[in-house]
């Protein structure tokens, strides 16, 4: 029987774990609202991904994680952006397109779009009015939804003109006509607070969507709202404009697209610098489709159009931060830079005389130089070496030809002298001529007649 090698688990399966985690919460808040009908759909449409996941699983063979619970998240997710009285059917089409979705390219971790915002679009594009009409708070039977009064919800009424008649208090408690969980605001609040510090989601994309949707609102209000006209300066109406940023902000699941759906890390962007791009053209797009779209949830929508560009919006943003970067590295030094190498060169110029002063042995050198050409001179300048490495090159470099005097003086040092500086003598030309000196290196210390005849003549 051969080994069945071990699955590796993803690494986003901790991600789909908390966010299920998370939606208990909204759904017993839901159970307060509208009785058992939301938790009885949510269980229903649970077992239904993962039934459908198992009978999908020999697509994937060995590779197959029974631990990865994206589609049932998927499920749930759909569940809570529905409203309370909708259709088994409806529901039950949502899921099934979600989890073939994604196992169409591939299963976790491959598919390029949203499993959860395909699902939606497909069925909010189908039965509109199944999705986008709302019963009025209060106990919902399990079965016969079809006698209830439904009513437009808050994003409704501000497509067209008006503004919601909605507390502060139950903006943010959820207890108007919506969506089962997407009106929840607090308890969204303390869900993303939740997967924050979890570390599943990237507060990068979250904060440039909402900057996004609140700059669109504020610079371009939809027309009638706030008793605004449509094109006014930003600074004006100031009050008109917060309460219709308040509204548009925490209705149309606006926040609970921004934590679980645009934060899905298969089709979420990896580099920080796309994120914050991909979070702010997603809060455009949003806005824009709700302002001119039939569909007041205009987050999927949007999300699928971005997650068309996401690969491409990583490489795009790399290769423009890299030339950026080169650009920046052949870019010439400030101005500012070029006064400060002024004090460092004119020390540097100054010292030359200095160190010229502080050497005494460059005058020396240059007088057995000078002797070659001048021979009556060469004797007096070489005794004077010796004799005193501070004082002599001061008598000797400017006084060698004006005063011929200083030969005497320096005959007494010259005796005391010992003899042993003699091969030290700088070479003679003569014996860079001579073959057999450069042959035997050793005959170079061996004095010629010359030479005896120069030291007697200075003895003498």
């Amino acid at each position: 029987m051969p080994e069945l090698k071990p699955v590796t688990p993803s690494p986003n399966a901790g991600f789909y774990r908390d966010v299920l985690f998370c939606t208990i919460p909204l759904l017993m808040m839901s159970y307060v609202l509208y009785g058992p009908r939301p938790v009885i759909l949510a269980a229903v449409s649970y077992l239904m991904a993962y039934v459908c996941d198992r009978l999908l699983a020999p697509l994937h063979g060995p590779d197959y994680d029974s631990g990865e619970l994206s589609s049932e998240c998927f499920a749930v997710l759909l569940t809570l952006l529905m409203p309370p009285n909708i259709s088994a059917y409806v529901l039950a089409i949502a899921v099934l397109t979600a989890v073939v979705v994604k196992e169409i390219f591939g299963g976790a971790g491959n598919y390029p779009f949203n499993p959860a915002a395909v699902g939606y679009s497909l069925v909010a594009v189908a039965w509109p009015q199944e999705v986008f009409r709302y019963p009025a708070l209060g106990k919902i039977p399990i079965t016969g939804t079809g006698t209830l009064t439904l009513y437009d919800s808050a994003s409704a009424t501000l497509r067209n003109g008006g503004l919601p008649n909605l507390s502060n208090v139950q903006l943010l408690v959820g207890n108007y006509a919506g969506p089962l969980g997407a009106g929840f605001t607090l308890i969204l609040i303390g869900c993303g607070a939740f997967l924050l510090l979890r570390k599943r989601i990237r507060l990068t994309t979250i904060l440039s969507f909402l900057f996004a949707c609140l700059l669109v609102v504020w610079i371009l209000p939809r027309a009638g709202t706030g008793d605004m006209p449509l094109f006014s300066l930003p600074w004006t109406y100031l009050p008109q404009r917060l309460t219709v940023a308040k509204y548009e902000l925490l209705t149309g699941a606006t926040l609970f697209a921004a934590l679980f759906l645009i934060c899905e890390p298969v089709t979420h962007p990896r580099s920080r610098s796309s994120q914050i791009v991909y979070g702010f053209f997603l809060g455009i797009l949003t806005m824009m489709i709700r302002y001119f779209g039939a569909y007041e949830i205009g987050a999927c929508f949007a999300i699928l159009i971005l997650n068309a560009l996401s690969d491409r919006l990583d490489l795009t943003v790399e290769k423009i931060l890299a030339f950026l970067a080169r650009r920046k590295a052949k870019a010439p030094a400030p101005a500012h830079a070029a006064p400060a190498a002024v004090p460092q060169a004119a020390p540097a110029v100054q010292a030359k005389p200095a160190s010229a002063q502080a050497q005494p042995a460059a005058p020396a050198r240059a007088n057995p130089a000078a002797a070659q050409t001048a021979p009556a001179q060469k004797p007096a300048a070489v005794r004077q070496a010796p004799a005193s490495k501070a004082a002599a090159p001061q008598q000797a470099a400017p006084k060698t030809a004006a005063q011929p005097a200083a030969a005497p003086k320096a005959a007494p040092a010259q005796q005391s002298a010992p003899r042993q500086a003699a091969p030290k003598r700088v070479p003679k030309k003569r014996f860079a001529d001579d073959g057999l000196t450069l042959m035997i290196p050793s005959l170079k210390n061996i004095p010629t007649a010359q030479d005896r005849k120069e030291d007697s003549n200075g003895d003498a």
